[in-house]
């Protein structure tokens, strides 16, 4: 808002994958599974840790620098990103979207028609996929 004027000004954001903000203990893979094989989505998601770390340095970027995040995930079915969206909510990790690609390169494909992405925060590995909007999770 700007001398009382609404803005149609849209914030940047930074879009974070769910393999960096959690992490699967090996002794929650097989649980995991099993719940996935069952398709009991809140115990499969339950499974995963978060890193607080990280939603420590989300929510100081969003305070501080009025940033917003979104989070991605990779080849996941849309009932996991529902309940993932629904665990970060309860846990007051602020993500404004819970989206899924079949794979990096297809996020990659959408990043040029979509000016208010900063970068993408995604493990070193898949850094090239995004050029010059890809960031180390440890720079942030």
């Amino acid at each position: 808002m700007e001398k009382g004027n609404i803005s149609n000004e849209v914030p940047p954001r930074f879009i974070i994958t769910w393999d960096v903000l959690a992490s699967l203990p090996k002794d929650s893979v097989k649980s995991e599974k099993w719940a996935r094989k069952l398709k009991r989505w809140e115990k499969a998601v339950a499974c995963w840790e978060i890193d607080r770390t990280m939603a420590n340095r989300m929510w100081l970027s969003e305070s501080r620098y009025g940033v917003r995040f979104e989070l991605v995930c990779f080849d996941q079915p849309r009932e996991f990103c529902d309940e993932v969206a629904e665990r970060l909510d309860a846990e007051n990790i602020a993500v404004a979207i819970v989206r899924t690609f079949l794979s990096p390169l297809a996020l990659a494909d959408t990043l040029a028609y979509r000016p208010d992405v900063m970068g993408v925060i995604d493990t070193p590995e898949r850094g090239l996929y995004y050029g010059a909007r890809s960031m180390d999770p440890r720079s942030m």
